[in-house]
């Protein structure tokens, strides 16, 4: 339950902003709209140990909520509401990715549509630099012939329904090669939209392939961090084999959290910088 109150009228003063919502915890606190909060300063990414059990997110506050990070072999998808900004996303992708990359890990990013590899470096490189960036991520991009792809952190794909096949199995390579590189266990990120939108006539030979990537990821130990937005056709037919199904809502200019599978309480987010880079925070709503 979304704890809220509204003000209908107030005298002699012009109302912005009419519902407000608010936590119990440690007493009555009325929550922020969300908003990204910039860090006059830039640290370089502090990772944060992972069990035997469990990678951690990159968040201490998330960490917490699903009992110690995710389980090693896990498959999580994270669905966002079609309001929820990309920058609330990126306040649970980030983290985990640096978190990875600062124990020098593999990544391997399909991103969700809209990024880019150049994008995707410039919010990494501040807190991880470059030569780590070079060394242990790889970003899936279609080929363009009029703009020059030779960056060591690309992965050149075909796309399209004939080449699903051929860029799965590229794909599966990249992976091998940056689990024998690293001798560790890698994170795989995607953005389900990019998915389906290459690869939309074809949806049972992708829902195939996917079912192939969930039990490649158990079997390997890995970490798979999938992104979907609602709508998607292949979002619900993949939800019965992920262990981990979370969501992110939106409510007049508020973002909440919670899990789906397993289930959670209700979280506020926001962002707190205070360590030098934009830090998710998660606030009970009780």
């Amino acid at each position: 339950m979304i704890r809220e109150f509204e003000i209908l009228k107030l005298r002699g003063t012009r109302i912005h902003q009419t519902k407000y919502y608010f936590t119990l915890e440690g007493g009555f606190h009325i929550l922020p709209t969300f908003k990204i909060v910039k860090s006059n300063n830039t640290n370089k990414w502090n990772p944060i140990p992972d069990s035997n059990t469990h990678f951690s997110t990159g968040n201490e506050d998330l960490d917490k909520v699903l009992g110690g990070g995710f389980e090693r072999g896990s498959y999580v998808i994270l669905e966002a509401d079609l309001d929820v900004p990309i920058e609330a996303i990126r306040l649970f992708e980030l983290p985990l990715i640096l978190n990875f990359l600062s124990q020098n890990r593999g990544v391997a990013i399909l991103p969700e549509g809209g990024s880019s590899a150049s994008e995707i470096v410039r919010m990494l490189e501040p807190f991880i630099g470059l030569d780590i960036i070079k060394k242990y991520l790889r970003i899936y991009e279609d080929i363009k012939p009029s703009i020059e792809q030779f960056a060591p952190y690309i992965a050149l794909m075909r796309g399209g329904a004939a080449n699903l096949e051929r860029d799965a199995a590229a794909w599966a390579q990249v992976q091998i090669n940056l689990r024998e590189f690293t001798k560790q266990p890698i994170l795989i990120v995607v953005g389900y939209d990019t998915c389906e939108s290459r690869y939309a006539e074809v949806p049972e030979r992708l829902f195939s392939e996917i079912g192939t990537q969930v039990t490649e990821c158990k079997a390997q130990g890995n970490l798979t961090f999938a992104i979907a937005k609602p709508g998607l056709r292949i979002t619900q037919r993949v939800l019965s084999m992920v262990d981990k199904h979370l969501r992110l809502i939106e409510k007049n200019g508020y973002i909440f959290f919670y899990g789906v599978k397993p289930r959670t309480g209700l979280y506020h987010v926001s962002c707190h910088p205070v360590k030098g880079w934009p830090c998710l925070k998660l606030t009970p709503i009780v």
